[in-house]
């Protein structure tokens, strides 16, 4: 039975698209690179239209249909 009075968990505010990735592919303005995030390799684009190299550290901050949203950290 559902209980009204039970409070939420902290982990039900926890955003599953946010995290810290590695660059597999180069990022470029306009064009995804991918990514390694939580053991599977995506699609990402950069947050600001920048070029971000293979092998650099991002701080994933969302997602954008199919393609994750990066900055580079």
């Amino acid at each position: 039975m559902f209980n009204r009075n039970r409070q939420p968990s902290p982990r039900q505010f926890l955003n599953p698209w946010q995290g810290i990735a590695t660059v597999y592919q180069t990022i470029h303005p306009n064009h995804p690179g991918r990514i390694y995030f939580q053991d599977s390799y995506w699609k990402a684009i950069a947050q600001n239209n920048q070029t971000i190299p293979s092998g650099a550290t991002v701080e994933v901050l969302g997602r954008q249909g199919i393609e994750l949203i990066v900055r580079q950290r």
